[in-house]
């Protein structure tokens, strides 16, 4: 395993040095391996990938011939499809569910296991555990959304990437269609599964253990399915649709027909998503200045037992730049209801529930604040520094727990 590593290591390296685009990637680290670190370092092997098929499979028969569409059509499906499948359920596995049970601790799971069995086509993954002590029904709301939480974050980061590159990339948009829409997919395909599995379908168990946490919960699996269907609204979804499809015809890319004023382009979707206290529809906006790092805020909200949550942040990682560094933030603030670690009246099978109609009723103000820091070591190599902390409360791929945020890059323009 290690000497594997150290041979990607080197070949990441050895592309960088030779190869010098303008926006970066990063390797990155943190202490629970969160959804974020993992999301980063899937992305750069995969923009990695996408360079070495550039060298290798450069064709240089016409674009326009069927056999050259045929190539590409059979590339995208056979190839691409499997290894932005791979990506997404290792994100979703590895880097969502894993990530929320490291996170909250060896002193109630551990023995983790992961099963990453990609498709060209919705492949399987799960994640197995041992129990150590009783999990309350909050907690076990958090576990069981968190695959879809990852895979929500990798969605935002390649968009990003995509926004900072301008055009479509036909590599990435199966990975982009899968990890944006996974709410969607995964509900879809619940629905009409009819047997009651809390273990293996992570949406069952969520409707059914939030609704042990707030029994006055209307959510249903028919309900959340509707809910999903808003992350239609999701613009970059159809660009990356017809990105796809005009690779395959005519070889090219298709640059993205964002809302435009002067030197600003702006790009907005609406987003569902899961939280341990129910479904909250986000309003998320990226506006871009020139070739600069958009600028990323959004504004969201829900209701459980008639009673409203929700919250808003603004991240943006290149607030000041001189010519070797560069300085960004993020804040994210929110009213929500408490994430209950304490044991209710009841208990089934090491899952407690059955709490005092006070204890899930009162809100409570949270906050979240990070400083990123870059440094341009080269016009190869940066290094990247993310230090913050947050209250208690639920912010997609943090503790859910108090916490110091901690996060270390390496940065690589290839």
């Amino acid at each position: 395993m290690k000497s594997l590593v150290t041979i990607l290591f080197s070949m990441i390296i050895g592309y960088t040095v030779l190869h010098s685009q303008p926006y970066g990637n990063y390797l990155l680290y943190d202490k629970d391996l969160s959804p974020y670190a993992g999301g980063e370092t899937i992305l750069t092997l995969h923009h990695l990938l996408e360079n070495s098929q550039d060298i290798l499979f450069n064709a240089s028969y016409p674009r326009k011939s069927w056999l050259s569409r045929l190539g590409r059509a059979t590339q995208l499906i056979l190839l691409w499809n499997l290894i932005n499948d791979t990506a997404m359920i290792t994100q979703h596995e590895v880097f969502g569910h894993g990530y929320r049970l490291r996170d909250i601790g060896k002193k109630y799971v551990c023995n983790m296991k992961y099963e990453i069995d990609p498709s060209i086509f919705f492949g399987e993954g799960e994640t197995l555990y041992d129990q150590l002590q009783n999990l309350s029904s909050s907690i076990v709301t958090a576990i069981a959304l968190s695959g879809i939480e990852g895979t929500a974050i990798l969605s935002h980061q390649l968009k990003i990437r995509e926004l900072l590159r301008r055009k479509s990339h036909p590599q990435t948009a199966s990975l982009y269609l899968t990890s944006f829409h996974d709410l969607t997919i995964y509900s879809l395909i619940s629905s009409k599964i009819k047997t009651q599995d809390f273990e293996s379908d992570d949406l069952k168990a969520y409707v059914f253990w939030l609704h042990q946490t707030y029994p006055s919960s209307s959510l249903s699996l028919k309900k959340l399915r509707n809910l999903s269907l808003l992350n239609l609204l999701d613009p970059l979804t159809y660009f990356a649709t017809y990105g796809w499809l005009k690779y395959i015809f005519s070889g090219k890319n298709f640059h993205y027909p964002l809302i435009s004023i002067n030197d600003f382009r702006y790009l907005p979707n609406t987003r569902i998503q899961l939280t341990p206290f129910g479904p909250e529809l986000s309003l998320e906006n990226y506006l871009q200045y020139k070739d600069d790092i958009p600028l990323y805020f959004y504004l969201k909200g829900g209701t459980i037992s008639n009673h409203i949550h929700g919250g808003l942040g603004l991240e943006y990682h290149n607030f000041f730049h001189w010519e070797k560094g560069s300085v960004g933030f993020q804040i994210d603030t929110w009213l929500q209801p408490k994430i209950l670690w304490k044991e209710g009246k009841y208990s089934w099978e090491g899952i407690s529930f059955g709490y005092d109609h006070k204890e899930i009723s009162t809100r409570y103000f949270g906050m979240a604040l990070s400083l990123f820091y870059e440094y341009f070591a080269s016009d190869s190599y940066s290094f990247l520094l993310k230090l913050g902390g947050k209250s208690k409360g639920f912010l997609e791929g943090e503790s859910l727990r108090q916490a110091l945020i901690a996060q270390l890059g390496l940065g690589l323009n290839f």
